[in-house]
C-alpha cells in the first residue's frame, strides 16, 4: 500500500462512538473483542471504557484491512496502529481535561518518536492481530 492508501484507510475508517455494537465487517467482532481482552489483561486498562472501545474498533478495522492487503511488518503495522489511535484521541470529546492533553500529546508525537513503552502497546496490538488472522486464514484453509 501506498503512504497516500494508508494515510486514506487511517482517516476514513475512525468512528468516534462509543459501542462496539456496529460492526460493519464479518468477523471483526472476533478482533475487537481479543485485542479489547489482551490490553486489559497486559495493562489492566478499563474493558468498557468508551474511548478504550472506540480506539480499538478504529486500529483494529485499519489494522485487519491493511493485513488483508498482505502487509505483515510488525513496525509497519504498529505505527499504523499508532496513527489510529491518534487520529481517535483527536476526534475524542474526554471531559477529563488532563487525560485528554496527555493523549493528544502523544497523538501529535510520531510513533518513531514514543517511548519504547508505547511503542510496545502498539506491538501488543499488531501481534495479537497478525497471530489472530494467519490461524483464523490457517483454519478457514483447513492448515
Amino acid at each position: 500500500m501506498t503512504p497516500k492508501e494508508i494515510a486514506n484507510l487511517i482517516t476514513e475508517n475512525i468512528d468516534i462512538s462509543n459501542g462496539l455494537e456496529e460492526i460493519e465487517r464479518p468477523g471483526m467482532g472476533y478482533y475487537i473483542k481479543m485485542v479489547d481482552d489482551v490490553m486489559t489483561k497486559t495493562y489492566g486498562q478499563p474493558k468498557n471504557q468508551a474511548f478504550k472501545q472506540a480506539c480499538v474498533k478504529n486500529v483494529v478495522n485499519v489494522l485487519i484491512k491493511t493485513i488483508e492487503a498482505g502487509e505483515t511488518d510488525l513496525e509497519t503495522l504498529s505505527d499504523l496502529a499508532h496513527r489510529a489511535w491518534a487520529e481517535t484521541a483527536k476526534k475524542s470529546n474526554d471531559p477529563n481535561y488532563k487525560e485528554r492533553a496527555r493523549r493528544l500529546e502523544l497523538a501529535a508525537t510520531p510513533y518513531s518518536n514514543l517511548p519504547e513503552e508505547e511503542k510496545e502497546k502498539d506491538r501488543v496490538v499488531a501481534r495479537t492481530l497478525l497471530t489472530a488472522y494467519n490461524k483464523n486464514l490457517e483454519s478457514a484453509l483447513g492448515v
